[in-house]
């Protein structure tokens, strides 16, 4: 009795696997890195930026918190969208880490890479002044790799934001 052959179609389904393996692997480097953040003070005054990433489905769901006397009192969407005098301002939802804290001198900029965040994370930043009086608040959800943002604070706490989602 000869060996039975498998005929060429059989053939296909591992082939294809084994290819598919192998394209994964080379297509890592092609789905982009973690994303590059730029924080600049134009302002004459100094700035604390908190750089935070989630994993959330809607940004909607964020949750945040100020200091009180006696803990942390939760606040509303409102209060940190149009900030009226929080302060110590974090963001509390379950997975969200503190990626890059940056304390900004009038005329500073810094760029940096925020290696702790996983595709699909959603970005916030959060802007207070030196007595940590949170003024500003931005949301990025580009949920893929090679992003680029840069945040720029004005002069008479005004800001400039913008963001650049590319990838798969």
């Amino acid at each position: 009795m000869s060996p039975r052959v498998p005929p060429p179609s059989a053939l296909v389904p591992p082939v294809a696997l084994a290819l598919l393996v192998v394209a994964a692997g080379c297509a890592g480097p092609l789905l982009g890195g973690p994303p590059e953040t730029t924080v600049e003070n134009s302002a004459s005054d100094e700035y604390r930026v908190d750089v935070y990433t989630v994993p959330v489905d809607d940004p909607a769901a964020l949750e945040f918190s100020r200091a009180t006397d006696g803990g942390r009192r939760p606040l509303d969407a409102r209060d940190v969208q149009f900030p009226s005098g929080e302060r110590n301002v974090t963001l509390d939802n379950e997975g969200a880490t503190l990626q890059r804290r940056v304390v900004l001198a009038p005329g500073e900029n810094v760029t940096a890479t925020l290696d702790g965040w996983n595709r699909g994370e959603t970005t916030v930043y959060l802007v207070e002044t030196a007595d940590e009086r949170l003024v500003y608040t931005r949301v990025v959800d580009c949920g893929s790799g090679d992003q680029s943002h840069t945040l720029t604070v004005e002069s008479n706490e005004s800001f400039r934001a913008s963001s650049t989602c590319g990838g798969f």
